[in-house]
């Protein structure tokens, strides 16, 4: 049941916002907006039936429903989070602010989702990885941390802390850049570090 309230709010959020009927304006530039328009069309053309699918799966039973609902409900945290926070309050004009409990449940669902994902998995007898595959998927996991803190947000985050930073991103919407930031810095590439070094030790 969680999982389709999941599609049903990320849907009707998508659909108020600029890709549908336009009336939730967020409080960010015209490259966020841009951003916005391309998340709201993945939420919309994929992860919303994608929640249907996984929902009909948990319905039926399915032990693959528990790791598969992780995917959508931590993309929905993940970006509804900064959907909501991220804008620029006092600076630019917009309306977000009036559709904040919906944003909220999207986020509140998704954590929902999470965590009831989490403990049905803990509960299964999930088939053992194999030591290369545990070791690959590790490597793996510490090259996308590295990517995210070196590749995507080194170059930014040395930049903002200039004592007059360029950057057209920390200029026009600096709460926006900072909320990232602090999402991608604070919790994906620790989190993706720490899962990595469970699975290069053997202890996942």
């Amino acid at each position: 049941m969680l999982l389709f309230t999941q599609g049903a709010l990320i849907t009707t959020s998508a659909a108020l916002g600029p890709l549908g009927l336009d009336v939730l304006h967020y409080r960010t530039s015209d490259s966020g907006i841009a951003q916005i328009l391309g998340t709201d069309l993945t939420a919309t053309v994929l992860v919303a039936p994608l929640c249907v699918w996984i929902g009909r799966l948990a319905w039926r039973g399915d032990p693959a429903a528990p790791v598969l609902a992780l995917a959508p409900a931590v993309f929905t945290v993940y970006v509804w989070t900064q959907l909501l926070v991220g804008n620029e309050f006092g600076r630019l004009p917009g309306n977000v602010e009036w559709f904040s409990p919906l944003l909220l449940a999207v986020v509140g669902v998704g954590v929902a989702v999470a965590v009831r994902a989490s403990s049905a998995l803990r509960r299964s007898t999930v088939p053992p990885w194999g030591r290369r595959l545990e070791r690959a998927t590790g490597i793996l996991l510490l090259v996308v941390a590295a990517f995210v803190v070196v590749g995507i947000h080194l170059p930014s985050l040395v930049d903002a802390l200039q004592e007059i930073p360029s950057g057209y991103a920390v200029l026009s919407t600096p709460n926006a850049f900072w909320v990232v930031k602090a999402c991608d810095l604070g919790v994906v590439a620790p989190a993706a570090v720490v899962l990595a070094s469970g699975l290069l030790r053997g202890r996942v």
